[in-house]
Protein backbone atom coordinates (compact mmCIF):
# COMPACT_ATOMS: atom_id res chain seq x y z
CA UNK A 1 0.00 0.00 0.00
CA UNK A 2 2.67 2.20 -0.66
CA UNK A 3 4.48 3.61 -3.49
CA UNK A 4 8.27 2.02 -4.54
CA UNK A 5 10.09 3.07 -7.55
CA UNK A 6 13.70 2.67 -8.88
CA UNK A 7 16.22 4.33 -11.35
CA UNK A 8 18.55 2.50 -13.03
CA UNK A 9 21.50 3.07 -15.67
CA UNK A 10 24.03 1.21 -17.48
CA UNK A 11 26.82 2.38 -19.43
CA UNK A 12 28.65 0.93 -22.14
CA UNK A 13 31.88 2.51 -24.18
CA UNK A 14 34.37 1.56 -26.68
CA UNK A 15 36.97 3.63 -24.16
CA UNK A 16 36.65 -0.18 -22.14
CA UNK A 17 36.78 -2.58 -24.81
CA UNK A 18 39.89 -4.09 -26.63
CA UNK A 19 40.77 -4.13 -30.45
CA UNK A 20 39.06 -7.34 -32.88
CA UNK A 21 41.54 -9.08 -34.47
CA UNK A 22 41.26 -7.55 -38.10
CA UNK A 23 40.21 -3.93 -36.87
CA UNK A 24 42.78 -1.10 -37.31
CA UNK A 25 41.56 0.05 -34.35
CA UNK A 26 38.84 -0.14 -31.61
CA UNK A 27 35.39 0.10 -32.93
CA UNK A 28 33.49 3.07 -31.73
CA UNK A 29 30.45 2.57 -29.48
CA UNK A 30 28.36 3.67 -26.86
CA UNK A 31 25.43 2.18 -25.34
CA UNK A 32 23.00 3.45 -22.43
CA UNK A 33 20.31 1.07 -21.06
CA UNK A 34 18.21 3.02 -18.66
CA UNK A 35 14.65 3.88 -17.12
CA UNK A 36 12.16 3.66 -14.11
CA UNK A 37 9.84 1.79 -12.80
CA UNK A 38 6.95 2.89 -10.08
CA UNK A 39 3.95 1.07 -8.21
CA UNK A 40 1.88 1.40 -5.57
CA UNK A 41 -1.73 1.84 -4.81
CA UNK A 42 -4.22 3.73 -6.88
CA UNK A 43 -5.04 7.05 -4.96
CA UNK A 44 -7.42 9.55 -5.95
CA UNK A 45 -7.46 12.58 -3.32
CA UNK A 46 -11.18 13.06 -2.61
CA UNK A 47 -12.18 10.85 -5.68
CA UNK A 48 -10.85 6.95 -5.03
CA UNK A 49 -8.61 5.41 -2.33
CA UNK A 50 -7.67 2.04 -4.30
CA UNK A 51 -5.33 0.99 -0.78
CA UNK A 52 -6.01 -2.95 -0.48
CA UNK A 53 -8.07 -3.26 -4.01
CA UNK A 54 -6.44 -1.85 -6.85
CA UNK A 55 -2.87 -1.49 -7.83
CA UNK A 56 -0.50 -0.16 -10.35
CA UNK A 57 2.86 -0.60 -11.96
CA UNK A 58 4.43 1.23 -14.40
CA UNK A 59 7.48 1.67 -16.16
CA UNK A 60 9.97 2.57 -19.04
CA UNK A 61 12.91 1.27 -20.38
CA UNK A 62 15.03 3.01 -22.40
CA UNK A 63 17.91 1.73 -24.65
CA UNK A 64 20.20 3.74 -26.74
CA UNK A 65 23.27 2.84 -28.57
CA UNK A 66 25.55 4.06 -31.34
CA UNK A 67 28.27 1.79 -32.83
CA UNK A 68 31.43 2.82 -35.43
CA UNK A 69 33.06 0.90 -38.33
CA UNK A 70 34.00 -2.79 -37.72
CA UNK A 71 36.64 -2.60 -39.92
CA UNK A 72 35.53 -6.68 -41.53
CA UNK A 73 37.26 -6.88 -44.40
CA UNK A 74 34.62 -7.22 -47.94
CA UNK A 75 35.51 -7.05 -51.35
CA UNK A 76 35.04 -4.42 -53.54
CA UNK A 77 36.70 -4.17 -56.88
CA UNK A 78 40.25 -2.59 -57.70
CA UNK A 79 41.34 -0.02 -59.73
CA UNK A 80 42.50 -2.13 -62.67
CA UNK A 81 39.41 -4.24 -62.60
CA UNK A 82 37.02 -0.79 -63.18
CA UNK A 83 39.38 0.02 -65.92
CA UNK A 84 38.88 -3.49 -67.90
CA UNK A 85 42.14 -4.70 -66.58
CA UNK A 86 41.63 -8.30 -65.09
CA UNK A 87 45.57 -9.46 -65.88
CA UNK A 88 46.06 -9.75 -61.98
CA UNK A 89 43.40 -12.12 -61.52
CA UNK A 90 44.77 -15.29 -62.69
CA UNK A 91 41.83 -16.45 -64.94
CA UNK A 92 41.03 -16.11 -68.24
CA UNK A 93 38.23 -13.33 -69.28
CA UNK A 94 36.55 -14.41 -72.37
CA UNK A 95 34.13 -12.10 -74.80
CA UNK A 96 30.88 -13.15 -74.52
CA UNK A 97 30.31 -11.49 -77.73
CA UNK A 98 32.29 -14.12 -79.52
CA UNK A 99 30.49 -16.81 -78.40
CA UNK A 100 29.71 -19.98 -80.28
CA UNK A 101 28.61 -23.69 -79.98
CA UNK A 102 31.28 -26.61 -80.38
CA UNK A 103 30.25 -29.72 -82.67
CA UNK A 104 29.68 -31.42 -79.03
CA UNK A 105 28.04 -28.84 -77.74
CA UNK A 106 30.09 -26.83 -75.65
CA UNK A 107 30.48 -23.20 -75.15
CA UNK A 108 33.15 -21.96 -76.91
CA UNK A 109 34.62 -18.03 -76.64
CA UNK A 110 37.65 -15.88 -77.79
CA UNK A 111 39.79 -14.63 -74.68
CA UNK A 112 40.08 -11.29 -74.42
CA UNK A 113 43.70 -9.87 -75.76
CA UNK A 114 45.93 -9.67 -72.59
CA UNK A 115 42.54 -9.94 -70.11
CA UNK A 116 41.79 -6.64 -70.92
CA UNK A 117 38.27 -5.27 -72.07
CA UNK A 118 38.30 -2.26 -74.31
CA UNK A 119 37.03 0.81 -72.46
CA UNK A 120 34.25 1.02 -75.27
CA UNK A 121 32.90 -2.22 -74.33
CA UNK A 122 32.41 -1.12 -70.79
CA UNK A 123 28.30 -0.22 -70.48
CA UNK A 124 27.13 3.51 -69.46
CA UNK A 125 25.09 1.73 -67.11
CA UNK A 126 28.35 -0.11 -65.02
CA UNK A 127 30.49 3.46 -66.16
CA UNK A 128 27.51 5.22 -63.91
CA UNK A 129 27.39 2.88 -60.95
CA UNK A 130 31.25 2.51 -60.61
CA UNK A 131 31.63 6.46 -59.52
CA UNK A 132 30.12 5.66 -56.19
CA UNK A 133 32.55 2.93 -55.35
CA UNK A 134 35.10 4.16 -53.21
CA UNK A 135 38.72 2.91 -53.64
CA UNK A 136 40.27 -0.26 -51.91
CA UNK A 137 42.41 0.52 -48.91
CA UNK A 138 43.83 -2.94 -48.78
CA UNK A 139 46.44 -4.52 -51.54
CA UNK A 140 44.93 -7.18 -53.46
CA UNK A 141 41.68 -8.49 -55.47
CA UNK A 142 39.97 -10.09 -52.52
CA UNK A 143 39.43 -8.47 -48.71
CA UNK A 144 40.61 -5.13 -50.08
CA UNK A 145 38.49 -3.32 -48.48
CA UNK A 146 37.61 -2.22 -44.25
CA UNK A 147 33.61 -1.79 -43.72
CA UNK A 148 32.65 1.48 -42.24
CA UNK A 149 29.90 -0.72 -41.35
CA UNK A 150 29.12 -2.68 -38.08
CA UNK A 151 27.48 -6.24 -38.36
CA UNK A 152 24.72 -4.88 -35.76
CA UNK A 153 23.09 -1.61 -35.62
CA UNK A 154 24.93 1.51 -35.72
CA UNK A 155 22.45 3.48 -34.60
CA UNK A 156 19.71 1.85 -32.25
CA UNK A 157 16.83 3.62 -29.90
CA UNK A 158 14.36 1.75 -28.34
CA UNK A 159 11.41 2.74 -25.69
CA UNK A 160 9.49 0.03 -24.01
CA UNK A 161 6.35 1.87 -21.63
CA UNK A 162 4.69 -0.66 -19.56
CA UNK A 163 1.59 0.07 -17.69
CA UNK A 164 -0.39 -2.62 -15.66
CA UNK A 165 -3.35 -2.43 -12.97
CA UNK A 166 -4.69 -5.09 -10.94
CA UNK A 167 -7.90 -4.78 -8.97
CA UNK A 168 -10.00 -6.59 -6.51
CA UNK A 169 -13.36 -6.99 -7.47
CA UNK A 170 -14.19 -8.86 -4.14
CA UNK A 171 -12.29 -11.74 -2.64
CA UNK A 172 -13.42 -14.19 -5.02
CA UNK A 173 -13.09 -12.29 -8.13
CA UNK A 174 -9.35 -10.77 -9.63
CA UNK A 175 -8.65 -8.45 -12.93
CA UNK A 176 -5.37 -7.29 -14.32
CA UNK A 177 -5.45 -5.12 -17.56
CA UNK A 178 -1.63 -5.03 -18.83
CA UNK A 179 -0.44 -2.91 -21.81
CA UNK A 180 3.46 -2.97 -22.66
CA UNK A 181 4.70 -0.93 -26.18
CA UNK A 182 8.31 -1.34 -27.86
CA UNK A 183 9.27 1.29 -29.80
CA UNK A 184 12.46 0.58 -32.18
CA UNK A 185 14.56 3.05 -34.42
CA UNK A 186 17.64 1.35 -35.80
CA UNK A 187 19.42 1.91 -39.13
CA UNK A 188 20.24 -1.32 -40.98
CA UNK A 189 23.25 -0.93 -43.10
CA UNK A 190 25.18 -3.80 -45.32
CA UNK A 191 28.72 -4.05 -46.27
CA UNK A 192 29.80 -0.17 -45.83
CA UNK A 193 31.68 1.19 -48.51
CA UNK A 194 29.43 5.00 -47.84
CA UNK A 195 29.49 7.08 -45.70
CA UNK A 196 27.94 7.17 -42.14
CA UNK A 197 24.61 6.80 -42.62
CA UNK A 198 22.36 9.51 -40.85
CA UNK A 199 18.65 8.78 -39.40
CA UNK A 200 16.23 10.40 -41.57
CA UNK A 201 18.46 11.45 -43.92
CA UNK A 202 17.78 10.59 -48.17
CA UNK A 203 20.62 8.06 -49.46
CA UNK A 204 22.45 9.49 -52.15
CA UNK A 205 25.02 6.55 -52.90
CA UNK A 206 23.32 3.86 -53.52
CA UNK A 207 26.15 1.62 -53.35
CA UNK A 208 25.07 0.09 -50.02
CA UNK A 209 21.62 -0.84 -48.23
CA UNK A 210 20.29 1.29 -45.91
CA UNK A 211 17.55 1.58 -43.97
CA UNK A 212 15.58 3.55 -41.71
CA UNK A 213 13.87 0.84 -39.96
CA UNK A 214 10.50 1.21 -37.66
CA UNK A 215 10.16 -2.17 -35.94
CA UNK A 216 6.94 -0.98 -33.16
CA UNK A 217 4.78 -3.44 -31.30
CA UNK A 218 2.34 -3.39 -28.68
CA UNK A 219 0.82 -5.98 -26.34
CA UNK A 220 -2.90 -6.26 -24.35
CA UNK A 221 -3.52 -8.41 -22.17
CA UNK A 222 -7.08 -8.47 -19.70
CA UNK A 223 -7.41 -11.38 -16.89
CA UNK A 224 -10.08 -12.39 -15.04
CA UNK A 225 -9.86 -14.89 -12.05
CA UNK A 226 -12.85 -16.21 -10.29
CA UNK A 227 -12.97 -18.31 -7.53
CA UNK A 228 -16.13 -20.10 -7.49
CA UNK A 229 -16.03 -22.12 -4.69
CA UNK A 230 -13.29 -24.27 -3.14
CA UNK A 231 -12.79 -26.52 -5.60
CA UNK A 232 -13.32 -24.70 -8.47
CA UNK A 233 -11.27 -21.80 -10.57
CA UNK A 234 -12.00 -20.10 -13.68
CA UNK A 235 -9.39 -18.42 -15.35
CA UNK A 236 -10.09 -15.66 -18.19
CA UNK A 237 -7.62 -13.73 -20.64
CA UNK A 238 -8.37 -11.62 -23.52
CA UNK A 239 -4.98 -10.79 -25.70
CA UNK A 240 -3.97 -8.00 -28.31
CA UNK A 241 -0.80 -8.08 -30.60
CA UNK A 242 0.48 -5.67 -32.89
CA UNK A 243 3.62 -5.40 -34.75
CA UNK A 244 4.67 -3.04 -37.20
CA UNK A 245 7.58 -3.21 -39.56
CA UNK A 246 8.91 -0.53 -41.48
CA UNK A 247 12.28 -0.90 -43.71
CA UNK A 248 11.77 2.04 -46.25
CA UNK A 249 14.10 1.47 -49.40
CA UNK A 250 15.84 4.74 -49.05
CA UNK A 251 16.15 5.28 -53.14
CA UNK A 252 12.47 4.97 -53.82
CA UNK A 253 11.36 7.45 -56.29
CA UNK A 254 14.74 8.36 -57.64
CA UNK A 255 14.64 7.53 -61.35
CA UNK A 256 17.51 4.47 -61.23
CA UNK A 257 16.64 2.62 -63.94
CA UNK A 258 15.88 5.27 -66.03
CA UNK A 259 19.59 6.96 -65.25
CA UNK A 260 21.18 3.88 -65.63
CA UNK A 261 18.82 3.30 -69.11
CA UNK A 262 17.28 -0.23 -67.38
CA UNK A 263 14.17 -0.96 -69.48
CA UNK A 264 11.07 -2.74 -68.93
CA UNK A 265 10.54 -2.87 -65.75
CA UNK A 266 7.27 -3.14 -65.07
CA UNK A 267 6.44 -1.77 -61.24
CA UNK A 268 9.49 0.18 -60.88
CA UNK A 269 9.17 2.21 -58.07
CA UNK A 270 12.42 4.63 -58.80
CA UNK A 271 14.71 2.96 -56.59
CA UNK A 272 18.23 1.82 -57.27
CA UNK A 273 18.35 -2.12 -58.47
CA UNK A 274 19.92 -5.07 -56.58
CA UNK A 275 22.80 -6.16 -58.47
CA UNK A 276 24.63 -9.14 -57.30
CA UNK A 277 27.59 -11.01 -58.36
CA UNK A 278 28.12 -15.52 -58.28
CA UNK A 279 30.73 -17.23 -58.97
CA UNK A 280 34.51 -17.26 -60.02
CA UNK A 281 37.17 -15.12 -58.29
CA UNK A 282 37.18 -11.71 -56.74
CA UNK A 283 33.62 -11.13 -56.67
CA UNK A 284 32.57 -8.39 -55.07
CA UNK A 285 29.79 -7.50 -52.50
CA UNK A 286 26.62 -6.89 -54.01
CA UNK A 287 25.37 -3.29 -54.73
CA UNK A 288 22.25 -1.99 -53.52
CA UNK A 289 19.06 -4.18 -52.47
CA UNK A 290 15.59 -4.73 -53.47
CA UNK A 291 14.43 -4.88 -49.99
CA UNK A 292 11.28 -2.51 -49.19
CA UNK A 293 10.04 -4.24 -46.21
CA UNK A 294 5.95 -3.13 -44.94
CA UNK A 295 4.94 -5.35 -42.40
CA UNK A 296 1.71 -5.10 -40.30
CA UNK A 297 0.16 -7.96 -38.35
CA UNK A 298 -2.14 -7.99 -35.75
CA UNK A 299 -3.10 -11.37 -32.97
CA UNK A 300 -6.22 -11.50 -31.05
CA UNK A 301 -6.64 -14.45 -28.38
CA UNK A 302 -9.13 -15.73 -26.40
CA UNK A 303 -8.44 -18.51 -23.47
CA UNK A 304 -10.36 -19.96 -21.32
CA UNK A 305 -9.42 -22.11 -18.18
CA UNK A 306 -11.69 -24.05 -15.63
CA UNK A 307 -9.98 -26.07 -12.71
CA UNK A 308 -11.82 -28.68 -10.65
CA UNK A 309 -10.41 -30.51 -7.83
CA UNK A 310 -12.42 -33.61 -7.32
CA UNK A 311 -11.41 -35.69 -4.72
CA UNK A 312 -7.38 -36.49 -5.64
CA UNK A 313 -7.96 -35.63 -8.73
CA UNK A 314 -7.75 -32.26 -10.47
CA UNK A 315 -9.35 -31.75 -13.73
CA UNK A 316 -8.41 -28.82 -16.17
CA UNK A 317 -11.37 -27.84 -19.10
CA UNK A 318 -9.90 -24.96 -21.27
CA UNK A 319 -10.01 -24.35 -24.97
CA UNK A 320 -8.31 -20.99 -27.04
CA UNK A 321 -9.25 -19.05 -29.90
CA UNK A 322 -6.78 -17.36 -32.07
CA UNK A 323 -6.78 -14.97 -34.88
CA UNK A 324 -4.00 -13.61 -37.17
CA UNK A 325 -3.96 -11.46 -39.46
CA UNK A 326 -0.58 -10.80 -41.20
CA UNK A 327 -0.40 -8.20 -44.40
CA UNK A 328 3.40 -8.06 -45.28
CA UNK A 329 5.43 -6.73 -48.53
CA UNK A 330 8.64 -7.38 -49.17
CA UNK A 331 9.87 -4.79 -52.10
CA UNK A 332 11.57 -5.33 -55.35
CA UNK A 333 10.30 -3.75 -58.21
CA UNK A 334 12.76 -1.92 -59.57
CA UNK A 335 14.38 -5.54 -60.48
CA UNK A 336 17.14 -7.98 -59.34
CA UNK A 337 20.44 -8.50 -61.85
CA UNK A 338 22.79 -11.30 -60.74
CA UNK A 339 26.15 -11.38 -62.99
CA UNK A 340 28.30 -14.83 -63.23
CA UNK A 341 31.24 -15.17 -64.40
CA UNK A 342 30.22 -18.09 -66.27
CA UNK A 343 29.13 -15.38 -68.90
CA UNK A 344 32.93 -14.57 -69.73
CA UNK A 345 33.71 -18.69 -68.89
CA UNK A 346 33.70 -21.68 -71.14
CA UNK A 347 32.67 -25.19 -70.95
CA UNK A 348 36.47 -26.11 -71.21
CA UNK A 349 37.27 -23.82 -68.80
CA UNK A 350 34.40 -23.21 -66.30
CA UNK A 351 36.09 -21.97 -63.72
CA UNK A 352 37.64 -18.92 -65.99
CA UNK A 353 35.67 -15.95 -66.64
CA UNK A 354 34.73 -12.84 -63.86
CA UNK A 355 31.21 -11.83 -62.08
CA UNK A 356 32.27 -7.90 -62.19
CA UNK A 357 34.13 -8.30 -65.81
CA UNK A 358 30.22 -9.69 -66.60
CA UNK A 359 29.03 -6.75 -64.82
CA UNK A 360 31.20 -3.98 -66.82
CA UNK A 361 29.53 -6.03 -70.03
CA UNK A 362 26.31 -5.64 -69.56
CA UNK A 363 26.28 -9.52 -69.20
CA UNK A 364 23.32 -10.28 -67.28
CA UNK A 365 23.13 -13.97 -65.39
CA UNK A 366 19.63 -14.07 -64.45
CA UNK A 367 17.27 -11.05 -63.64
CA UNK A 368 13.59 -10.70 -61.93
CA UNK A 369 11.63 -7.93 -60.73
CA UNK A 370 8.36 -7.91 -58.04
CA UNK A 371 5.00 -7.00 -59.51
CA UNK A 372 2.62 -6.24 -56.39
CA UNK A 373 -1.16 -8.50 -56.21
CA UNK A 374 -2.48 -5.20 -54.07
Amino acid sequence: NQLHGSIFDHLGNSALNSKEFFAREVTPFSQNEGGFTLGGPVVIPNVYNGRDKTFFFGSLGLFFSRMGASEDLVTIPSLKERAGDFSELGVTIYDPETTRTGADGSIIRDPFLNNIIPSERISDAAKKIMAYLPPPDMPGITNNYHSRANSKWPYLNVYSPLIKVDHSLSDKQKLSVMYSKRINHRIIWEVGRIPQPVWGETQTNPIDHVTDQLANSWKLRLNHDYIVTNTLMNHFTFSADNYFNRGANKTVGQGWNQMLGIQGIPADDGSFPSIGFSGGVGAPAAFGRTYDEDWLEYRYGFIENLSWIRGKHTLKFGFSVQLNNEDRHFGGEAGSFTFSNSSTATTADSNAGSAFASFLLGAVNQASAYISLA
